[in-house]
Formats: structure tokens, C-alpha cells, sequence
């Protein structure tokens, strides 16, 4: 090991001359332990039992947590996060319940104390191979003289002594616990819990994060085997990198995420927002844009929160300057505008550019609800748009059941049909700069008993009325009216799957099979009324599904049996209305709808 600045451990945790010899430090650079093995010392009477201040102690479990600036009202796994974090049990009385907020954790800290008990006259210290091998000797010799030793292995027999002196009295259960991973952190190990950091980091409190980053990395330099991966992607990084520097590499990482979701769904950062403010809305509430982020993949409501609260000060929204107040929904909400969730959208670039396709530039804000029911109106005489519900004939496979065992004798598939245009079509309409005038769009993926294709299906398609309305109406072109009023799902949220499907004769192998996929609509004024299947667990790309205005439609009773089961609420049925379109459960799953169109052929548009 190189000469080099060290870390201020704790003072009850030592290391041997002859774990790392001074004398190596000038001639080679020496590689670390493959095991760890630890003496714990007691040399005297139990002494008093030191806690950690309460603020402390907590703060550092919120950065563990990555719960940096939480004040207000916790979820459950998030506080049970931070009791673990704390060394505190919800386990019987007096603790009945789970704590709802960071005041009732303060409380039970206060009750708790000490905070993360240690005894400053017992000591850990890390030793050799060959010093263990002597000191267990020793402890099965029994000499007369006192001892109070206990030899641990961490990385072998966590929590457990792997010997112990007959005299030997337990100590605090947390310093045990700490120096464990004190001693995995000094051998540069990189994968910690947050319980674990939390420990690390309230042992090295009187360290900053760059001293701490420097030793770490020049020990990991003796490790035999390179160490590839980047230190900001490892859990260690909580200890080695500023909270600052974490917090704008996760906001840049999950508006890259955002940006990239967008980009794939053809919609722009303008259109998301105007989805849930309206037409003309310029200010959204936090809670209200991280619902929204959450729609559109975000599943953690932090990674939203924080994503909602750096728009609201970027925007100069009210209440923003409230630092790290991601989920201070309750004391006065922050307001985030427009301009603040743009800024922050382009505040990070992302490969291939912005989307600047016809679609997103023919609308800037959505519909607001009201406009959407007067707009959306079913007519049978007249209207700016003709909408007609056709027979399509050419299909492309999903999914087929062929090599699954059991089933050769009821066979089943799903094909969806192919609405997209030919790369001659496409490419004689760019030569001739002609637009189409007639748009298809699926509703949803079709089931078939047997493997044979489908006869016909169902597609919606739309085309300007040859007898519009006077007047030039919301002045839209097609592309801009659909974007508006056959939006595209926000997302897709996985309802099911069976991984025992192939779609290839090499499907089997590559662990391909069946994913059943809701669509979401981007409000309530729409209904997906169709699933969306897929192969693999990625989220489902380039399938020209549109939500349908819900005034379009009524329920109906036309779901056929069951095609494909893999138990309750798990399983395949088609819409006879829809010819075989799957029917998608409802987010809760607790019945399967059906739909049906009130007209096969009507007018809408004013």
C-alpha cells in the first residue's frame, strides 16, 4: 500500500501492525485480504454506552434512503426504510405502528436513546491471517488470565462470532454491526444497502466526501482485478460522492429518461404538460406534474417529486425556494410553470436530437376536457372528419403457443394488424410531397384460436369528410387533430406474462414469451379498449394504438371464453364486437371490460 492521507475512523477501530506492515509502503504496492477477519477487544469492565446525536443519526439515514429533504409524510416502506436504517424495530409494543412522518420518528428517537449505542473502551481491530490463527489457539487454551475477546469474520459469518473467549460480554449490537462494514469499506467492497451506509457514513462523519473518495479509490488501485465500472453508478458512491453532486446526476439522469420516453411515444415536453393543464395552462401544482411524470414511466415517487420540484425552481414557482421540499405537498403546495418544466427538459440533451416530426409541432397544448366531449361529438349527417371502423386483412404474428408444452392440442395466437405504410407508398409520397389523406390506427392486438391468421379485423380509420362544415373549426390539419384527439398512450403498464411462448424457432432458447400490456390513456376523457402484446419485457414500440374518445363508446357483453390462462385474472379473452380484439383489464384488475362503438360510421369535428 502507497503512503497516502488517511480517514478519521472511529477511535475504537484499530488495525494491526501486521495487516498492512508500514515498512511495505516505500518498496510495493500490495494487494488486500481475500478474507477479513477482526478482533473484538473488551480490556475492562463494560463502560458507558455513547449514542449518536439524534440529528445526526437521522440525517445521515435520509441520505442512505436517498430521502435528502423529506419532512412531511412518509409511505411505509419509506419509514420502515429509515427505522432499519436506525437500528429501530415496529416489532410489538411500544411501537404499534408504523410512523407516517420524520416528527414521529424524531419522537421515537428521542424515546430510543441512545441513537446507534457504541462503547468507546471496546475496540475492533482488524488483524492477519496469521494473528487469528494464534489468537484462536489462544482462546482454546483457556488461560487463567482474562481475555474478553471474540474473533469475527464479517464477509463469512456476519452478526456471529466465529470464536470467543469464556469471559468474553457482548457489547452494543450496532458497533458490531458498524464495524463489520467499516471493515468491508476499508477492503474497498462497493456493494452496500442503505442500512449498511448509513452505519459507514456515521462512522466517517469527521471525513468529507472527497477524502474519503480518494483513500477509497487508492485502495481499490491494489485489487488484482481491474475494477471496470464507474464509482457514480456503485451504491458505495452515497459515501464517497457530495449529496450535491448525486442529487444533479440523478435529476439529469431521470430527465434524460423522461426526454427519452417522450421521443419514443412521438410527443413533446409542451404536450405532456398540457395534458394535465389544459389548453392555455401554464402553471401545474408539483403534486399534479409528478401524478403526471409517474403516468409516463416514472414509478418512484421521489424520482418524480424531485423531477417536479427542480422544474418549480427553475420556473420560480411559489414555495420553491423551499430546499429539497419534494414532498411537502401539504403545507402549501409549489406551482410549476411552463416555461420552469421546459427549461428543465432542455436542460440536458439527449442522442438524436428534439422531436420536431409534423405531429408535434401541429399541437403545442392538448384538449381540455371540455373542448374535447364538444369537439369528439358523434354525428351521423356531417362533420370536418369521417370516421369508419373497417375490415383489415393483413396481419403480422405477436405471438403463438406452438412450442408450449400441454397445449398442442388447443392452439392459440395473437396477430396484430399491419396499418403502416410500405416503403414504396412511403417513399413515392415523399417524392411527390403529397400527404395521406386517410389514417389507420390498431385498437388494440388480436387473439386466435389455432395458428392460422385471421381472417379480417377491425381498424379505425380517419379521413377528412368531403362535405366539412363552414368555418375553419380549431384550424387543424389531420395529423394535428389526431394528435389531439386520438392521442397515443402515456404509457404501458405490464398486466401480466407467460414466459413459456416462443414467436421463433429460436424463441425458446432466447426466453421469449407472452407480456400482456395495458395501455394508459393520457386522461379520463379516453379508453384504450384494446391490449398490446410483446415477447420480452420492454415496453411495447412503434404499434400505431390510439385511445378513443369514451363519448364513442358503450359497454358491452361480448367477451368470448377464456383463449389462454394461466389462472385467475391471468388470462386472454377477445371483444366478438371488436372481431377479436384482446380485452385489457383494468388497472386493478378486478374485471375485464368491453367496449363497443355506438356507430361503425360517423361524422365528428366542428
Amino acid at each position: 500500500m502507497q503512503a497516502q492521507k488517511g480517514l478519521q475512523y472511529p477511535k475504537w477501530f484499530l488495525a494491526s501492525n501486521n495487516y498492512l506492515r508500514e515498512k511495505w509502503r516505500w518498496k510495493t504496492v500490495r494487494r488486500l485480504k481475500n478474507i477479513i477477519l477482526m478482533l473484538e477487544w473488551a480490556p475492562g469492565a463494560p463502560s458507558i454506552t455513547e449514542g449518536v446525536p439524534m440529528q445526526q443519526a437521522l440525517q445521515a439515514a435520509l441520505r442512505a434512503c436517498e430521502l435528502d429533504g423529506a419532512h412531511q409524510s412518509l409511505e411505509e416502506h419509506q419509514a420502515k426504510g429509515l427505522l432499519e436504517c436506525l437500528h429501530l424495530s415496529t416489532a410489538g409494543p411500544p411501537m404499534a405502528s408504523v410512523p407516517g412522518d420524520l416528527a414521529s420518528i424524531s419522537y421515537m428517537l428521542e424515546r430510543s436513546a441512545p441513537v446507534c449505542p457504541s462503547q468507546p473502551g471496546r475496540y475492533f481491530c482488524l488483524v492477519s491471517l496469521f494473528e487469528a490463527e494464534h489468537l484462536r489457539a489462544l482462546l482454546h487454551a483457556r488461560p487463567a488470565f482474562r481475555l474478553g475477546i471474540a474473533l469475527r469474520a464479517p464477509t463469512v459469518f456476519e452478526g456471529q462470532a466465529l470464536d470467543t473467549s469464556a469471559d468474553f460480554v457482548a457489547g452494543p449490537a450496532y458497533q458490531v454491526f458498524a464495524a463489520e462494514h467499516l471493515c468491508r469499506f476499508a477492503n474497498s467492497e462497493a456493494s452496500f444497502n442503505a442500512r449498511e451506509l448509513c452505519a459507514v457514513d456515521l462512522c466517517l462523519a469527521n471525513s468529507s466526501h472527497d477524502e474519503r473518495h480518494a483513500w477509497w479509490e487508492q485502495v481499490k488501485r491494489c485489487r488484482r482485478r481491474p475494477q471496470g465500472r464507474p464509482v457514480p453508478t456503485l451504491p458505495v458512491a452515497a459515501l464517497l460522492i457530495p449529496p450535491e453532486v448525486r442529487h444533479k446526476a440523478r435529476l439529469d439522469s431521470a430527465v434524460a429518461k423522461v426526454k427519452a420516453t417522450l421521443r419514443r411515444r412521438r410527443m413533446s415536453a409542451r404536450q405532456l404538460f398540457g395534458q394535465r393543464a389544459g389548453r392555455g395552462g401554464l402553471y401545474l401544482s408539483t403534486a399534479d406534474l409528478t401524478e403526471l411524470l409517474q403516468t409516463l414511466g416514472l414509478s418512484d415517487p421521489i424520482e418524480a417529486g424531485r423531477l417536479a420540484l427542480a422544474a418549480s425552481r427553475l420556473g420560480g414557482g411559489e414555495h420553491a425556494g423551499v430546499a429539497g421540499d419534494f414532498m411537502n405537498w401539504g403545507g402549501g403546495p409549489a406551482t410549476v410553470s411552463l416555461a420552469g418544466f421546459l427549461k428543465l427538459m432542455g436542460s440536458v440533451p439527449i442522442a438524436g436530437g428534439e422531436l420536431e416530426d409534423e405531429e408535434a409541432a401541429a399541437i403545442e397544448i392538448p384538449t381540455s376536457p371540455g373542448e374535447c366531449t364538444q369537439e369528439t361529438a358523434m354525428k351521423l349527417d356531417a362533420g370536418r372528419w369521417s370516421m369508419r371502423l373497417v375490415a383489415h386483412t393483413k396481419f403480422a404474428p405477436v405471438w403463438s403457443s406452438v412450442r408450449v408444452p400441454g397445449h398442442e392440442a388447443r392452439p392459440f395466437c395473437i396477430w396484430r394488424a399491419e396499418v403502416r405504410e410500405t416503403g414504396l407508398q412511403k417513399g413515392f409520397r415523399n417524392l411527390t410531397g403529397m400527404k395521406s389523406s386517410v389514417k389507420q390506427f390498431v385498437l388494440g392486438d388480436i387473439g386466435v384460436r389455432g395458428l392460422d391468421a385471421p381472417a379480417r379485423g377491425l381498424v379505425l380509420q380517419i379521413k377528412a369528410a368531403q362535405n366539412p362544415p363552414r368555418g375553419k373549426g380549431l384550424n387543424l390539419s389531420l395529423d394535428g387533430w389526431i394528435a389531439r384527439f386520438l392521442p397515443r398512450p402515456v404509457a404501458y403498464r405490464l398486466v401480466w406474462h407467460d414466459r413459456r411462448g416462443i414467436t421463433s424457432k429460436g424463441g425458446a432458447d432466447a426466453g421469449e414469451g407472452l407480456y400482456v400490456w395495458r395501455p394508459v390513456p393520457p386522461s379520463e376523457a379516453f379508453v384504450a379498449v384494446g391490449a398490446v402484446c410483446t415477447t420480452d419485457p420492454a415496453e411495447p414500440r412503434g404499434v400505431e394504438v390510439r385511445c378513443v374518445p369514451k363519448t364513442w363508446l358503450v359497454r358491452g357483453d361480448t367477451l368470448g371464453p377464456a383463449l389462454w390462462s394461466l389462472g385467475e385474472r391471468q388470462e386472454v379473452r377477445v371483444q366478438d364486437s371488436l372481431m377479436g380484439v384482446i380485452a385489457v383489464p383494468t388497472d386493478n384488475l378486478r374485471y375485464v371490460p368491453s367496449w363497443s362503438f355506438m356507430a361503425d360510421r360517423f361524422y365528428t369535428g366542428t
